[in-house]
């Protein structure tokens, strides 16, 4: 049996009213987005790498100044979701409400990606507040390696393509580094090994494993010790973290790689709430502590927002779009296929003693 309730006249005409308000409710991201209230909570600033990371130490000297000079009203808290060359913490970004409440810090990385067909979003997908700093690169090879010029080491890989191997992490900078290489050698070819992170990279070249590979400055500077030879910087001008290394311009090739800084909120953010923290950045990179900490991990501050930064950006992406792709190879999973080897021999073990 089906019971009628009545309906209170008072609430019974003041239904129409409540369906407008839950609809209208419904109408903005957030409540908290309005410009004068905003930050009305925490900011969680996605880092789409792992902690201890050179991303993730850029993303901590900011945070720290932001705190030390109470430069936002609600804590800003770092959130490391990484995997997947960066695109696991960027779609979770990109994918999340517009209010101000999420954003993401990310190099060019998230042009590559894009332009090497690893995630089919790019720059468009979000709102960018601002660029705070760049990074150069640096082509290594160890100290005993045959090539001890950029030049040597591009007419090798074009008088044996395919055979200089190059440790390269999957649609990143260094994976392009290459690539425009290529482009300024015609017929040199190198053989792309898929190899992951600096620490990565390091391991592979040492290893023997790989011939040449790209570094930041400061991993450069860092592992240099352990046996590395740089052959060229890919800046504009030398750098005094590493000046016995000429650029490659000086060396006839066409190719500057700097990984820039970008801080993005997701598409539709409010455009008061991303001139804020950009405000906000634009005073912690203006602070002691943040001058001597980008010295100390080689990056060229600045800070650049507005019609500068789309430019920077879309000039970034045709430079990227114009290079050609080729495929990666990955080096094999010596771990994996050790646990396969000992599964294979424990079941034919077992199938033997069973037919006994």
């Amino acid at each position: 049996m089906i019971r009628r309730t009545n309906w209170d006249p008072m609430y019974k005409h003041s239904l129409p009213f409540l369906v407008c308000l839950l609809a209208c409710s419904g109408c903005r991201p957030n409540d908290a987005a309005d410009s004068s209230q905003y930050p009305a909570r925490p900011i969680k600033l996605v880092v789409p790498f792992g902690a201890g990371g050179g991303t993730d130490t850029y993303a901590r000297i900011f945070k720290k100044a932001i705190d030390e000079n109470d430069l936002l009203s609600q804590p800003l808290v770092i959130i490391n979701r990484d995997g997947a060359g960066a695109t696991i913490g960027s779609r979770f970004v990109k994918n999340a409400a517009p209010d101000g409440y999420t954003l993401l810090l990310l190099h060019d990385a998230i042009l590559t990606a894009q332009s090497s067909g690893v995630v089919n979003y790019g720059p468009d997908a979000f709102e960018p507040i601002a660029a705070t700093g760049e990074v150069g690169m640096v082509i290594s090879v160890t100290e005993d390696s045959p090539y001890h010029t950029l030049a040597e080491l591009m007419q090798g890989a074009a008088d044996q393509p395919g055979e200089v191997k190059f440790a390269a992490n999957m649609g990143a900078l260094t994976h392009f580094a290459g690539l425009q290489l290529e482009h300024e050698h015609p017929g040199a070819e190198f053989r792309y090994i898929q190899s992951g992170g600096g620490a990565n990279r390091f391991a592979d070249l040492t290893g023997a494993h790989v011939d040449v590979t790209g570094f930041s400055l400061e991993e450069f500077v860092r592992f240099r010790a352990g046996g590395l030879r740089g052959l060229a910087y890919f800046g504009e001008q030398r750098t005094p973290a590493a000046d016995d290394v000429p650029t490659a311009l000086e060396q006839g090739y066409d190719v500057v790689a700097t990984n820039t800084f970008y801080w993005w909120a997701p598409k539709g953010t409010p455009m008061e709430c991303r001139q804020i923290f950009g405000e906000v950045l634009q005073k912690a990179i203006q602070t002691e502590s943040v001058q001597a900490a980008m010295s100390q991990i080689y990056c060229d501050p600045f800070f650049i927002t507005g019609p500068e930064l789309q430019e920077r950006i879309a000039a970034s992406a045709e430079r990227f779009n114009r290079v050609p792709q080729r495929s990666l190879i990955e080096l094999p999973n010596y771990p994996l296929l050790v646990v396969t080897a000992i599964a294979v021999v424990g079941l034919l073990w077992v199938g033997q003693t069973q037919w006994k």
